[in-house]
């Protein structure tokens, strides 16, 4: 639930099927209803967000991924770059962080110095999750080949698990499998991507 910051909270929530979303209380009893009746593993929040329902439903606080630093569009002329929005310590009695690295843009080594704070100062029961998505640089950011370079840099910071984008370009589950190997032995999550009906979401999974 973290569009609201990245791409506003119009398109974000407002501005879909789901407006009810918007409303911080709605969000929070609808992310626990999804965790208690086992429909996702964890939630990645912002702070805001992931305090209210850890306060509100304490017996999920070991669900929670906190997200520790965020983009947004306001300007799409800004060199791509993630704020640091909290900290691993606020994240104490969570389950986990996580972190969004851009290889590929100027604000890389920015961002890539600070997860190796992250993992140094961080909780021993919290895990990390890293999002490793290019951008900025003269690439393809999607492509298999520069996919497989994010899951390769970010295994190297050695997170709990690795988030990187579907190739728009995998043409078979082995072409997939190798995104899976670059991660150096690290499980790999794929993100979701651009909004698409049922029938491809079963093509892209199968």
């Amino acid at each position: 639930i973290d569009q609201g910051i990245e791409h506003g909270p119009v398109d974000a929530f407002y501005a879909t099927d789901h407006p009810e979303m918007l409303d911080i209380h709605y969000q929070v009893d609808y992310i626990a209803e999804l965790l208690h009746e086992g429909l996702v593993g964890a939630t990645a929040l912002p702070r805001r967000t992931a305090n209210l329902l850890c306060k509100k439903y304490p017996h999920l606080s070991k669900d929670v991924i906190l997200k520790l630093n965020h983009g947004n569009n306001l300007n799409k002329d800004l060199e791509p770059s993630q704020a640091i929005y909290a900290t691993s310590q606020d994240a104490a009695n969570m389950g986990g962080v996580g972190f969004t690295i851009y290889p590929g843009s100027s604000k890389q080594d920015e961002m890539i110095n600070y997860f190796g704070k992250v993992q140094d100062c961080k909780p021993k029961n919290v895990k990390t999750v890293l999002w490793s998505y290019p951008r900025g640089g003269d690439f393809e950011e999607n492509s298999m080949k520069t996919v497989m370079h994010a899951a390769y840099i970010a295994a190297q910071l050695e997170p709990d698990v690795i988030k990187v984008k579907l190739p728009f370009n995998a043409r078979s589950s082995s072409d997939v499998n190798n995104v899976i190997k670059a991660a150096c032995g690290i499980p790999v999550i794929f993100s979701g991507g651009a909004y698409t009906g049922p029938d491809l979401v079963l093509k892209e999974a199968k």
